[in-house]
């Protein structure tokens, strides 16, 4: 691989120039000039006009971390004011909180598209590729007024890859672990279309420790295998986009099946259930120019999320099998006037969701929204702001709640986002970089509707609940950002930002009798949190980065034995530094991450307290450019064996290694 192509696996830290270079002598020194500023950097992200709050974009298919991780998940567990907690082996199920709040409390989209949830859990991240996306964008506190959804744990947006040029690109990756875990991923990318085909299969085989229910007795511990945490996993995702007259349409297809065990505890091991997932998605964006600065977008979204959980031995549930569906219409509008420095715009949107448990249909859910956003954003400084209403209602099917007749709640709910930042660099120099430096504050009032899980239960496990209310939280946020040039030509680049979040009416689900449980409004909690990020960037030689997360959350809920006890799987300190370094055509990149002061359950025990954990990876690779370009990689994962579980009950695999080949041509 050249030089160039080898800088550009790097440049994760910066936005790419959208110029070429053409012309004569002049217009060349003109370019050459461009490319010597400080760039922005992705962390602190050029500003999304519609985003009414701080944001950043994290890269994912060519991250840093990237040629260490098999899935998404892996580098988003690396990253400020993330919490990624894992239960098994890589590729069986992990869940994502942003800034202490609950995995539930974060809405996911694909491209704009809302990811669909299963019954009972929040999307597992396992299940997201990483060379099928370019980057993700993270909303913490807030979910932007151009993404159809409301919640008070922000949201996350996942971009797909998309080539420059019209030319047809191909790739084709095949990795290897020594979990006995394959994948192939195949993809064909245009300028206008994409086609990703992935396909996964691992027995996650691995020996762990387990104390026999008694942990303060080392002497009855034993190594045992962990069985039935096997997965296959295949999926489709293809994008399109084509012009009608002065249309501009786009089209999203995604199809996913996963077929998993479900291992159990590791001192109640279950042998036999097993879940079935899948997962269909299909959306269709139009937009038009109205005039040079108006402009009408339509969008219309479905899909379709079934869980089939087996249990022939009745390990896990009464049953033998229970099921459960979930179809999802969205429609919706969005008028945007926009100007070299103002941008404003409504959307409306109306929304249809249902839930079938062994196909008898529990509830169903029709909800509208409506939002409206506006900034104004100069090189000097910006400010933007944001509001939405929701309105949901939910119809309860009969019998829902013990022999009662259909019934009808109704919930409605208002949030607010506020933003302002200032680039004091303007103020020396006119065509200064307006990302090189921005001092910027941010406050927020969100609000998130029961689900449908919540409110009505599984029928098993979990009751139906009448009386929940919605959850609500205000956030204020401060930060600063910046890039220059230090000595030795190195790029360095910062981010640093300080929160506080409130936050009332969690819901929680408590003991309801010796065997169910309900959802009820009965903690509180507040949240705070400082992020910083540092970067030292030398082209073609090296990248340094540098990350820590400090997180103080704690409940102060109405429950006596939980008040002001600290949130459980939250970190209180979280540390990764990543290091890159070039060789020519090799590369070798290490990442070290460390987590402190983990309280792993609500009581605090001690007895779960997690000090410190160290996760240490390492790889090498080497570009190989003929014809086609060819990436071989070899990683060991989790170089220091750490053990320590995230979950209680569910064992994580130590040391181990990754082979993996990629073509691109």
């Amino acid at each position: 691989m050249n030089r160039s192509a080898t800088a550009g696996c790097l440049l994760f830290a910066l936005v790419s120039l959208s110029q070429n270079v053409h012309g004569d002598e002049a217009e060349e020194l003109r370019v050459q000039a461009k490319l010597k500023r400080i760039k922005p950097i992705r962390l602190i992200s050029s500003s999304d006009a519609r985003a009414a709050g701080s944001y950043r974009e994290i890269p994912l298919a060519t991250a840093a971390e990237a040629p260490l991780s098999e899935r998404a998940s892996d580098v988003l567990q690396k990253q400020t004011g993330v919490q990624v907690n894992r239960a098994g082996a890589p590729g069986t199920q992990s869940v994502l909180a942003i800034r202490g709040m609950s995995p539930d409390q974060v809405e996911y989209f694909i491209e704009g598209v809302p990811l669909p949830r299963p019954l009972a859990t929040p999307p597992n991240l396992e299940m997201l590729p990483l060379p099928l996306f370019s980057a993700v964008d993270i909303y913490p506190s807030f979910v932007p007024s151009h993404l159809p959804g409301a919640n008070i744990g922000g949201a996350l947006n996942f971009r797909l890859l998309r080539p420059e040029g019209e030319s047809a690109r191909y790739l084709t990756q095949v990795s290897q672990n020594s979990l006995l875990g394959t994948s192939v991923i195949a993809a064909r990318q245009t300028g206008s279309s994409l086609n990703f085909v992935s396909f996964e299969q691992s027995r996650n085989r691995y020996e762990y420790v387990s104390n026999n229910g008694t942990p303060e007795n080392r002497s009855d511990d034993r190594v045992l295998q962990r069985l039935n945490e096997d997965f296959t996993r295949a999926g489709y995702t293809g994008f399109g986009t084509l012009a009608a007259g002065k249309w501009q349409i786009a089209g999203l297809a995604d199809f996913y099946h996963s077929d998993r065990g479900i291992p159990g505890v590791q001192n109640l091991p279950i042998e036999s259930a097993r879940r079935s997932e899948q997962r269909m998605s299909g959306a269709v964006k139009a937009a038009r120019p109205l005039s040079e600065t108006l402009n009408v977008q339509l969008i219309a979204t479905t899909s379709f999320d079934r869980s089939e959980l087996t249990d022939p031995k009745r390990e896990l549930i009464a049953a033998t099998r229970q099921l459960s569906e979930s179809p999802q219409l969205l429609a919706g509008a969005s008028l945007a006037f926009r100007t070299n420095t103002v941008d404003a715009a409504v959307h409306t949107r109306a929304k249809y969701q249902s839930i079938a448990v062994d196909r008898g249909n529990i509830a169903a859910r029709h909800e509208g929204q409506g939002t409206a956003n506006a900034a104004y954003d100069t090189s000097l400084f910006r400010v933007a702001a944001q509001t939405g209403f929701t309105a949901t209602q939910d119809n309860a099917a009969q019998n829902a709640f013990y022999a009662s007749r259909e019934t009808v709640f109704s919930t409605t709910g208002v949030s607010a986002s506020g933003f302002v930042a200032l680039r004091p660099l303007a103020l020396f120099d006119a065509s200064a970089d307006r990302s090189a430096l921005e001092v910027y504050a941010q406050a927020t009032s969100a609000f998130r509707s029961p689900t449908l899980y919540e409110r009505f239960g599984d029928g098993l496990f979990v009751t139906a609940s009448e009386f929940l209310r919605s959850e609500r939280a205000i956030t204020n946020a401060a930060g600063v950002r910046g890039a220059l040039n230090c000595p030795a030509s190195i790029i360095c680049s910062w981010r640093s930002e300080a929160w506080l979040t409130g936050a009332k009416d969690f819901i929680l689900f408590t003991q309801n009798s010796s065997r169910t449980l309900i959802a009820v409004n009965a903690s509180s909690a507040q949240i705070a949190g400082l992020e910083n990020e540092v970067q030292l960037h030398l082209p073609e030689k090296f990248l340094l980065s540098l990350r820590y997360t400090y997180l103080d959350a704690r409940d102060y809920g109405s429950i006596p034995y939980y008040q002001d006890k600290y949130l459980p799987f939250r970190p209180r300190h979280h540390a990764v530094a990543t290091l890159t370094l070039l060789f020519g055509q090799l590369r070798s990149i290490t990442s070290a991450e460390f987590r402190g002061a983990v309280f792993r359950d609500r009581y605090n025990s001690y007895g779960f307290y997690l000090p410190s954990k160290i996760l240490v990876d390492s790889g090498i690779d080497y570009t190989l450019s003929s014809g086609a370009t060819h990436i071989l990689n070899f990683t060991v994962k989790n170089i220091t064996d750490d053990r320590e579980t995230d979950f209680i009950g569910y064992p994580l695999p130590g040391r181990y290694y990754l082979v993996r080949w990629t073509a691109q041509y």
